[in-house]
């Protein structure tokens, strides 16, 4: 019974050869866009770690932040803005830490 059933879809399968070959064709590219899809997610990802590794995990961001309303008239007439003098100060309480201004 078997053997009859493989038997019968060759014939329909040769009877039918284009359609055949164009499913064929078609399961061959969804797979290959799979795995491509696969590939360019995982080598992005490998990208992004690589990437944060090279930055370091002992980098330390300081920006100045977006002052409210009532800290304006608090600060009103001083300087808010980080100045290298404050980059020293820091540096000089943490001797450890380097400071690299960027603009």
């Amino acid at each position: 019974m078997l053997r009859s059933i493989f038997l019968d879809a060759l014939k329909n399968l040769s009877g039918n050869a284009l359609r055949s070959g164009l499913t064929m064709l078609g399961v061959i590219i969804g797979v290959a866009a799979v795995i491509t899809m696969i590939a360019i997610v995982e080598g992005g990802q490998v990208w992004l770690v690589n990437s944060l590794e090279r930055m370091g995990t002992n980098l330390l961001f300081v920006w100045k932040k977006r002052l409210t309303v009532e800290e304006r008239q608090l600060f009103a007439g001083r300087n808010t803005e980080l100045r290298y003098d404050d980059a020293l100060a820091i540096q000089t309480r943490f001797p450890d830490l380097l400071v690299a201004p960027i603009i």
